[in-house]
Order: C-alpha cells, then structure tokens, then sequence
C-alpha cells in the first residue's frame, strides 16, 4: 500500500511539470484538485455535524455539536456526494492512462528551461555588480582560515534572475583570484546536488590542465563521462584526494538547489588533504543549502539600482543604433518598462534584447501596455520559478501556490497568511499555538528559498510607527496592548473605548506626551499602570 501511495506520487510529479506545455494535463490536474478540494469538504462537515467542533487544538475543550434531528438528512445527502465524487474520480483515472505519465521522484531532475552554466563571461555585459565581486573576491583571497573549521564556504543567495552566476563568473575570473588559487573548478548543477559529479569535474579540470591538445582533452572529457556512473566512490575519493593534495583551489558550485548534511559531508572528505586557504563558493535560491558550515559567509544579492537597470537595458535595446529622434520618442517608453522589470537582470535583459528589433514607437507601447508578454522571453522566468517550486517539498508547494490568488505585487502580511493556510487545512492539526509556530516556519522557509521578497519586517513597520501623534482602536477586538506601542514616544492621543483590554500595561506611562486617553465602555478593564500619575499632559 505505501509502494503504491508513492508511486502515484511519482506520477504526480511527473503531471505537475508536464502541465507547463500541455493543456491537457492542465486541466486533467485542475479536475482532480477539484475533487481533491470535494472529498476534504465532506470529510470536514462530517466531522462536525457527527464529532462536534472540538478537533483536539482547543485549550479549553469545549464542544459542541449539532442537533440529532439534522443527522439522518445529512447522512443520506453525505452518501449521495460520495457516490458522485466516487463516478468522478473513476472517470480522473481513465484519463490519467491515456497520459502515460512516468514515475519521477520528488526533487529529481525537472525538464525546464534548467540552463547549464559555464565560467566564461563578456564582462563588458555586465553593469552594477563591481561592489559585490570585490567583496567576494576580498573574502575568497584575503579571508582567515580556521584550521578547526575547515575550508571556508561562501554563499550567494537570491532570487531568481537577480545575477547570482554572473557574479559568480566575475569572481571565478579575476585576476587576483586566479594568482591566489592552483586550482580552479567550476561545477553547474542543472539538476540535483551530486558528489560523483563535483569530483569528475575536479579530476576533469586536472586533465585538461595537462592536456594541450584539443582532441586529447575531448577524449579524456569522452573517457571520464563513460565511466562516470561505472567507478567506484572509493577509487574516485582517493583520485581527487590525491589531485588536490597541498592544493590551494576554489569550488564553485553553481545553482545548488538542494543538498543536506550527509551529502556535503561526504563531499568535503578528499578536500581534507588540500591547503585551508582553499574555498567553495555557492550560488543558490535557498539559504538552507550551506547552513551545515559553521564558517559559512552568506550574501544575499538585490535588485540592481535603477541606474544600473537604465545602463544594462539601454545597452541592449539601443545597441543596434537609433537616430536622435528616434531615441527621444523611446527612452521615456523604455524607462516605464525598466520600472516594471524591478531590478531583475534576467527580465531587463530578455526585454532589451527583444525590443532592439523594434523600432516603431507602438510596438515599445504594446509592451510596456503588457508590462511583460510572453513575446519578451517571460516564459523562460517562468521556468526558472517553476523549477523553484517543484523543488519544495509537497507541504510548501500547496502554501506557495495558495499565494496565486492575490494581486500581483501584492504585499502580504506574514500573520495573515499562515492563518489563511491553517484555515485551508495546509498544516498539520496540533495545538493552536503550535499550528502558528509550525505555519510561521513555513513561511519562513519560504522567504529562505527566495520564493518570498522580504519588504519590510515588523521592527522596520514599528522606523514608519514612531512619530505618529494620534491612534483609535475603539471597538476593536483587541484585548492586549502590543508591546511596539512603547515606541511611540509622540503618541498625543489614544483611544481604547469600547474593546476587550483587561489591563493596561506599565509601558504606557512611559508616554510622556499623552494628553487623551479615552476608555469608554472598557468593561473587562480591571487594571491600571502604577505609573500613570507620570502622564502629567493627560
């Protein structure tokens, strides 16, 4: 039975990517979440109506449950609804054969636009990321070693788009770096994170080192895929631990996207033997990828600024020469679609690109009309997002696909949205406070895969807060003063009539400039601060 539960998950899987260019698995998922969504709701209501509403989160244990007469309605309409969800999902399952879907694993290999990368780059392509590479370059040769810790690791962390390999490339070739390090790999990661593969790539490198000739270093690269897969860990963990024998090298591993303790483990034992100077630098969407090192450097890189976006979309929309008149009419378009772009270099150059072939102040219009049309390369963002999510694990696929219903650039509140997902039934049914504690994880693990754009943080919601000189919650169901109240050292007036509080706190007489203070029908109020006598202006 659970071979068989995993092997339709597998087939799942498989119909969640496949739904990208076909429409009709599209539909045929749509279908079955449909009764998916079905059969939860008649599971639910059956609850309550036979069970009552106590499902074991409540602190205090009551119950309560509906009335005996409405059973036997309710019994006969729960029957008639399985029978016909019963009908639908025999009919989900003769359409399923007719797909042929095949059995892929949760997190395997995703058939996307998932780019192989190399260390090569035309500098002169990039723009406003100069900062950022001195400071890795700075950390990579200058940076201390600890023995006790080991090789350091350095991480670059973002969205996708944002440039993570290109300031990667500009690393990998710097000069000071490449006078620093005897030995220099780099290693793109299309799929999932594989330790055979970073150590062929290690012995790869040395063979072409010692190669001059380009036919000789095709038949070693021929020779080493070949037996890629045939060797044995033990013969190649001692190959590569002899290669990198009192070797100073850089590791840069690019687009991991996932990968856990044992692996990375394992992956570190040949480098033992290599010098400690020696580094590994990561690119990836998920913070959680190099957490394992405690000498992890993490640097999480935003959006360009909007000049550097202006410089990076003019050189490629304009490139192809425009004359003066023409330039006049378009720069002002070009600059509304590059505020569009926000900052994402992938976006700003697919869309300067596209535009450098169009000439005709309509076409930039119809563009900037549609902020982003599948015309402009925004299908290959959206393989790049779709390869983040079918990368999560299937309890955060259903949170982040939730978040589709609201606007784009909408900015969501983190409490609001984990208690819209508890309410959808996405988290597992503990204790009350538990389901918060395990949603907010959720949430935050979704920030940490960059999946979510961190905008502003309750502290920094408190540095808009401080100067405000007026405040009313009456008739709110607030029952406690939050603790971020004390900040608002300007705070004139304050209004708390006709709400649940049952006692104000000692902070409040820290208000020194309070002169209102209104609590009308507070009728749960019992206690007052000790220091209110210090409120001289109220």
């Amino acid at each position: 039975m659970e071979k068989e539960r995993e092997r339709e998950g597998e087939l799942l899987t498989d119909a969640e990517k496949r739904q990208v260019n076909d429409e009709s698995v599209k539909r045929w998922l749509g279908d079955l979440k449909d009764v998916a969504y079905d059969i939860d709701d008649v599971l639910e209501e059956w609850k309550v109506v036979n069970d009552g509403c106590d499902d074991g989160t409540s602190s205090e244990g009551k119950r309560v449950s509906f009335p005996f007469f409405s059973r036997p309605r309710f019994h006969v309409e729960t029957s008639n609804r399985i029978k016909a969800i019963s009908a639908r999902l025999d009919e989900i399952k003769e359409r399923k054969n007719s797909f042929s879907f095949s059995e892929v694993r949760e997190g395997g290999v995703v058939k996307l636009d998932m780019r192989e990368t190399s260390s090569f780059i035309n500098e002169t392509e990039i723009f406003g990321r100069d900062r950022v590479k001195e400071w890795i370059v700075n950390q990579l040769v200058e940076g201390s070693s600890d023995k006790k810790q080991g090789i350091g690791v350095i991480s670059i962390i973002g969205m996708a788009g944002v440039g993570k390999t290109a300031v990667a490339q500009l690393v990998f070739k710097d000069g000071k770096v490449k006078r620093h390090f005897d030995k220099m790999i780099w290693v793109s990661f299309p799929g999932d994170f594989d330790v055979m593969r970073i150590y062929f790539e290690i012995i790869n490198t040395g063979r072409r080192k010692r190669s001059r000739s380009p036919s000789l270093e095709y038949l070693t690269s021929s020779v080493s895929i070949m037996l890629y897969g045939s060797s044995s860990l033990e013969s190649t963990t001692s190959t590569v631990s002899d290669m990198l024998y009192g070797k100073r090298f850089l590791l840069v591993l690019d687009g991991v996207r996932n990968s856990d303790n044992a692996q990375w483990n394992r992956l570190m034992i040949p480098f033992l033997t290599a010098e400690k100077e020696s580094r590994i630098l990561v690119t990836t969407r998920n913070e959680h990828v190099t957490k394992f090192f405690s000498s992890a450097l993490m640097y999480e890189l935003q959006p360009l600024s909007e000049n550097d976006c202006w410089s990076l979309f003019s050189h490629r929309a304009f490139s192809g020469g425009r004359s003066g008149d023409e330039l006049v009419k378009l720069e002002a378009l070009g600059r509304e679609i590059v505020n569009k772009c926000q900052g994402i270099p992938f976006l700003l150059d697919a869309i300067g690109t596209a535009l450098r072939r169009k000439r005709d102040v309509q076409d930039w219009q119809s563009v900037l009309d549609e902020a982003t049309g599948d015309s402009l390369g925004t299908e290959n963002i959206a393989s790049v997002v779709l390869e983040s999510f079918h990368d999560l694990p299937k309890h955060l696929k259903q949170c982040f696909a939730f978040c589709s219903i609201f606007p784009k650039n909408h900015l969501l509140e983190k409490d609001m949205l984990i208690k819209l997902w508890m309410a959808q039934g996405f988290i597992p049914q503990t204790r009350r406070e538990d389901m918060e504690r395990l949603s907010g994880s959720y949430f935050d693990d979704l920030v940490r895969r960059s999946l979510f754009q961190v905008i502003e943080t309750d502290e920094e919601s408190d540095p808009n807060l401080k100067r405000l000189r007026a405040l009313d919650l009456s008739g709110s169901t607030i029952d406690e003063l939050p603790n971020c109240l004390q900040k608002l050292k300007l705070l004139r007036y304050l209004d708390l009539s006709a709400t649940y509080i049952r006692k104000l706190p000692e902070f409040l007489s820290g208000l020194c400039l309070l002169q209102t203070l209104k609590l009308n029908h507070c009728r749960k109020l019992a206690t007052l601060p000790k220091g209110i006598v210090k409120l001289i202006k109220l």
